[in-house]
């Protein structure tokens, strides 16, 4: 039977049109209109489109389509080119309409077999970047480790499911493997060192390494699962008693001749299973060793684009070292003065909100032999000790602080973000994070509202947070 016996002629012709995007777009709506109800509503379906793609009808270009209107206008609102929509989808076989068996009349919508697998396939091509590794190993074991414990009805059904996961990992990893291959000739194309960053971790590392190449290689990685799966296929196929109950289990699962007929079909799927996971180790490491060769490209075509790089920074740099190298015989002034000489360099600055804040400096740390201290010095040392704490217990009290909050930060008003504090001193930094420490105490007559990341003011780098006094002025 030819593809288009099955398939409707004209079932791609909306790919064709101007519009194919939003073509696509109910489709997709369709889909998930399938997902979410057994039966759908001609009407239903209809009020979808317009809801969801009220944006994207308002853009379709009426005058091709009006040739499928029996050349009538189109009107320009939602729900009219909702309804042409799924006239569309109709006429192109997409969908079919039937009535309901009451005496209502209402129409539903009627999905082929063909256009959900089409509709699916082309979700999965667009959503390919989100699609994670199938656990296929892990299914395989699991299943035939419960059917070879239980020896129930389920032996055949293990095996069925061993196979086709089988064939679907072989898929997956010939895919993984022409992906990376992808990878690798695309890197030819990338012509700036952003360029191939943004390609390698945002694009190759997450949507490949992490989801697809690391699973593979960890949690279901062929040789923890093999063994045992080899073990469990071998033990049946030697056994007698376990062919005969999985040949009579296949037999009346499937349509097939003969007992002997059911036979060779077990047998060859045990085999193929066995012989296909041998051969897959051999295609990881081909997959390895592609994945190797596309680090080693990638690191390799990075070095090759800082060392060509164009940029005034680049060629300065050359130009420094391509000097010095002339001059490595000659002192440093006169290395200075051919510069002179021969450059016109100037210096460049600019002026930023932060410019005039100056640097606490911190004095250079001088070794030396400590000074000897006078034995009278420790008849006093509690005393000065004390003192110190104290004032230092002063100057911070929780008296102070409120009392700072009070006059320096809120100042008559009712609230005040962090970004506009006046920061002026380390003090006032010391006393800025204590008042924040105490914002938490519900028994003071303010509140710290925190949120995500920080701001700069007056040179300090503090929370971004905002004081609220509680009972307003």
């Amino acid at each position: 039977m030819g593809l288009f016996e099955v398939l409707p002629t004209n079932l791609f012709s909306v790919f064709n049109s101007k519009n194919k995007n939003i073509y696509v777009s109910a489709l997709f709506v369709l889909r998930q209109a399938f997902k979410q109800e057994l039966v759908i509503e001609k009407d239903t379906l209809i009020h979808q489109l317009s809801s969801t793609l009220s944006t994207e009808l308002l853009s379709l270009d009426t005058d091709e389509e009006e040739v499928f209107n029996d050349g009538k206008k189109l009107n320009k609102d939602a729900l009219s080119l909702s309804r042409f929509m799924v006239k569309r989808l109709c006429e192109t076989g997409w969908i079919e309409i039937e009535y309901g068996v009451d005496t209502s009349f209402k129409e539903y919508i009627a999905l082929a077999p063909y256009s959900i697998k089409i509709i699916n396939t082309l979700y999965a091509i667009m959503k390919e970047d989100e699609q994670a590794y199938n656990t296929h190993m892990y299914s395989i074991y699991s299943n035939l480790i419960q059917a070879d414990t239980d020896r129930q009805d389920f032996m055949y059904t293990a095996l069925l499911n061993a196979y086709d996961r089988t064939n679907e990992l072989e898929n997956d990893l010939k895919s993984l493997y022409h992906n990376i291959r992808r990878k690798y000739n695309k890197l030819g194309f990338l012509n700036t060192v952003n360029e191939v960053l943004v390609d390698h971790f945002d694009n190759y590392q997450k949507k490949i390494i992490t989801q697809i190449y690391m699973p593979l290689k960890t949690k279901d990685s062929l040789n923890r699962f093999k063994g045992n799966i080899v073990q469990i296929l071998l033990k049946w196929l030697r056994n007698s008693d376990y062919i005969e109950e999985i040949e009579k289990q296949a037999f009346n699962f499937q349509k097939f001749n003969s007992l002997d007929e059911a036979r060779e079909d077990v047998i060859t799927k045990i085999y193929f299973v066995v012989d296909k996971l041998n051969e897959l180790e051999e295609m990881i490491d081909k997959i390895d060793e592609k994945n190797t060769n596309y680090v080693s490209a990638t690191t390799e075509k990075m070095k090759a684009l800082l060392n060509n790089d164009k940029s005034i920074k680049a060629k300065m740099s050359k130009l420094l070292d391509k000097l010095a190298d002339s001059l490595v015989d000659n002192t440093q002034d006169e290395l200075l003065q051919t510069f002179y000489d021969n450059l016109n360099l100037t210096q460049t600055a600019y002026l930023s909100e932060s410019s005039l804040f100056v640097r606490s400096y911190t004095a250079p740390f001088l070794s030396s032999e400590p000074l000897e201290l006078d034995d009278t010095s420790f008849d006093h040392i509690d005393d000065i000790a004390s003192s110190f704490i104290e004032n230092m217990n002063n100057t911070y009290s929780h008296k102070n602080v409120l009392a700072y909050v009070e006059n320096k930060i809120l100042n008559n008003k009712n609230e005040l973000p962090s970004s506009q504090l006046k920061i002026n001193s380390d003090e006032d930094l010391i006393l800025t994070i204590h008042s924040m420490l105490k914002g938490w105490d519900k028994n003071i007559f303010y509140k710290i509202e925190l949120e995500n990341g920080n701001v700069e003011t007056s040179g300090y780098k503090i929370p971004k947070m905002t004081y609220l006094r509680r009972r307003k002025l």
